[in-house]
């Protein structure tokens, strides 16, 4: 009884904590699966102003399986691909705009970790981040103005092999981790020279590995190339993608042979996402320019992409 009071007292503080951080309501429902219902913008649609919204969300998950609906108040398209480091199936809705306080929901059930929303006003997209706790499967069906998502642990003998392969990763990278610990402790202890430590893999080779073919991509004016470092939407100087993708065309066909320098490259990295800065001197022709690009990358399971960046040109 007292387990059971417990429950329903947790249950209705979650939900108030809820409704004021993210500004979405939970609703009555069974054992492994929740609904999230959101408010409406208020004071009406602005001028330019996306019009369609998400208005709920229910998951339903069992063991090794989640459904995910997804409602707005319009139809709409979408396009889906999986991120990385951590497993996320990433939806991106066109032409849809949401309303919570916060752009985050913890949902914790079966297969799912959390829901998270990414928007993209200037190119008019919402991009809905669903966290996985195991290599999954997927498909999705469009009914109206909503998505049905359904999540399915991938029990493919490559998958097993390779969910065993990184459990065995983490193992040797805590055992890593001990033993650089007791390195350290030994060495402050007897005042010797520090010991060999084992390496830790960075991802900072990998980004200027990926600089380094963006900028060949660039001087060959492949523009298909070039346009795989990116993300499928993404934002740079104010332009929408298409935009960007249609000027930065017309540059290719009237441009000369085109030289870009690279130099002075730093990179900070945390976990998938990474902060990176250089200078950058484009020729072409008779015209020059040099000054500072700043982008921020994403971890995908393609590499490492250009998510948004910005050039400052010297004065």
């Amino acid at each position: 009884m007292k387990a059971r009071l417990f429950s329903i007292i947790f249950g209705a503080a979650l939900s108030h904590a809820l409704i004021a951080l993210t500004g979405c309501q939970t609703i009555g429902a069974r054992p492994g699966e929740t609904s999230f219902v959101f408010g409406t913008a208020a004071g009406g649609k602005k001028d330019g102003a996306i019009s369609n919204s998400v208005t709920g969300i229910k998951t339903t998950s069992e063991k090794d399986k989640s459904l995910i609906v997804i409602q707005a108040t319009a139809p709409f398209d979408y396009s889906s691909y999986k991120l990385e480091s951590p497993l996320r199936l990433a939806v991106e809705l066109s032409g849809v705009t949401h309303h919570m306080k916060r752009p985050m929901i913890p949902v914790r059930e079966g297969l799912l970790d959390r829901i998270h929303f990414v928007s993209f006003d200037r190119a008019g997209k919402l991009r809905v981040e669903i966290g996985v706790n195991a290599l999954f499967q997927y498909d999705i069906k469009k009914s109206g103005s909503s998505i049905h998502i359904t999540i399915a642990r991938d029990n493919s003998p490559e998958a097993l092999a390779l969910e065993a392969a990184k459990k065995k990763i983490d193992e040797l990278t805590e055992e890593n981790k001990s033993l650089r610990m007791k390195l350290a402790e030994q060495d402050a202890a007897k005042e010797e020279k520090q010991a060999p430590m084992i390496p830790v893999v960075d991802e900072t080779e990998a980004i200027i590995n990926t600089i380094a073919r963006w900028k060949g991509a660039w001087e060959a004016k492949d523009l298909a190339a070039f346009r795989e470092f990116y993300t499928p939407v993404f934002e740079i100087e104010g332009q929408s993608t298409e935009e960007w993708l249609a000027d930065k065309q017309k540059k290719f066909r009237r441009s000369k042979d085109i030289k870009i320098d690279v130099a002075d490259i730093s990179v900070k990295a945390d976990g998938d996402k990474a902060a990176v800065e250089f200078i950058q001197k484009y020729t072409s022709g008779r015209y020059s320019d040099t000054g500072v690009k700043t982008m921020a990358m994403v971890k995908t399971e393609n590499g490492w992409k250009i998510e948004s960046e910005k050039f400052k040109p010297n004065q």
